[in-house]
């Protein structure tokens, strides 16, 4: 099954390229990458044109893509992305994360299942200093166990098997 990971941004690229970094020490890596940079000035995709050159050959082993949207939006960047995409499996993830080795390979083994449609898993927060207390009371609890914080995309499910949650969890 062909793998296409999705990553919609509006920022610099420093952030990109440390998520790039991650899934290209992948066990498993995607067969493409599309980056999705969205709600761009003309001006800021000139004065950037090289780095982006730089970064894709840095990246080429994992088939990385750069498009641009002019809307601005996550979702829109979401929607471009799957327009452009050649996979079977169209993978969602932020501009500023990190996986552990095996994680493509068993979010795709997933889908061995013809029942599954659609699969998420934990997303956790590396804080780099202690966040404030403040922020602990808007960590609510899920329907289907465990805890999640959607105003960061955070889900932490007490669950360490599959288990069936509401899709807008995912």
């Amino acid at each position: 099954m062909k793998r296409s990971v999705i990553i919609p941004t509006a920022n610099a690229l420093a952030r990109v390229e440390q998520t790039l970094a991650s899934l290209m020490d992948l066990q498993c890596v995607p067969d493409e990458v599309i980056v999705v940079q969205n709600g761009l000035s003309e001006n800021d995709r000139r004065e950037n044109g090289t780095q982006y050159i730089a970064v894709a050959e840095r990246f080429q082993s994992i088939g990385l893509k750069f498009f641009y949207d002019n809307v601005p939006g996550l979702l829109s960047g979401r929607h471009r992305g799957a327009r452009e995409a050649t996979g079977e499996l169209l993978v969602f993830i932020d501009d500023d994360v990190t996986f552990s080795p095996n994680w493509l390979a068993e979010l795709a083994s997933v889908f061995d299942d013809p029942e599954i449609v659609l699969a998420g898993g934990p997303s956790r927060p590396v804080f780099e200093c202690d966040p404030p207390q403040w922020m602990a009371r808007y960590w609510q609890p899920t329907p289907c166990g465990g805890r999640q914080m959607a105003q960061l995309s955070l889900l932490e499910l007490a669950a360490e098997t599959v288990v069936t949650i509401d899709p807008d969890l995912v």
